[in-house]
């Protein structure tokens, strides 16, 4: 019987790596480093779980405005004094 060694994605733990059950929707086998206490899988079937894809530049779209704030009036200015 051939045991696979699994590193860590996160430290590269691999004598630390244990079987942590298996994913709710995926039922894939997760693992669990206990040098970093992290838990992972191997294979992902979302691509923002992917260890080189970030959230931020993937899918929040950049929201900058190209008008300038409007400044509050203050209130002597609105009643004229």
């Amino acid at each position: 019987m051939k045991i696979k060694v699994i590193p860590c994605r996160f430290c590269g733990s691999v004598e630390h790596v244990r079987k942590h059950g298996s994913g709710k929707s995926t039922k894939m086998q997760r693992y669990y480093c206990t040098d970093c206490v992290k838990t992972f899988q191997v294979k992902y079937i979302y691509n923002v779980s992917q260890p080189e894809v970030s959230l931020t530049e993937e899918i929040a779209p950049k929201k900058h405005s190209t008008q300038a704030t409007p400044q509050p009036q203050r209130y002597a200015e609105m009643a004229g004094a």
